[in-house]
């Protein structure tokens, strides 16, 4: 078992506030924000979703200031609600399933962890 399994034998997910984020998807290029990450994936939030089972790349910036960029499918959606108040609640969102995190995925989640 790696160094980062043993941290997460259970899944954690963990709200990480909000990080600039751009995705792309077979329909376009768009810009979100992360607002939570798993050891499985990420939960973007954007005004413009793509369709479940979709492939996404998405690219963001890590803690350290270096580019990550993951790849992945869109599990599922939650729909947009201008009738919230919460600013963050207008903006709908989506779950990444991530296709293998790589090492610089591993590298932000063990950040994120130690934050």
């Amino acid at each position: 078992m790696t160094e980062l399994e043993s941290q997460d034998a259970a899944p954690i997910r963990r709200d990480v506030g909000r990080i600039a984020a751009s995705f792309e998807t077979p329909t376009g290029r768009r810009i979100g924000c992360i607002r939570n990450v798993s050891r499985e994936g990420l939960f973007v939030t954007a005004n413009h979703l793509p369709a479940p089972d979709e492939a996404v790349v998405v690219t963001f910036t890590d803690l350290r200031g270096r580019a990550v960029c993951i790849s992945g499918s869109v599990r599922w959606t939650t729909r947009q609600d201008a009738g919230r108040r919460a600013p963050e609640a207008v903006f709908g969102g989506f779950g990444v399933l991530l296709d293998g995190s790589g090492e610089a995925f591993s590298g932000f989640y063990r950040q994120i962890l130690e934050a």
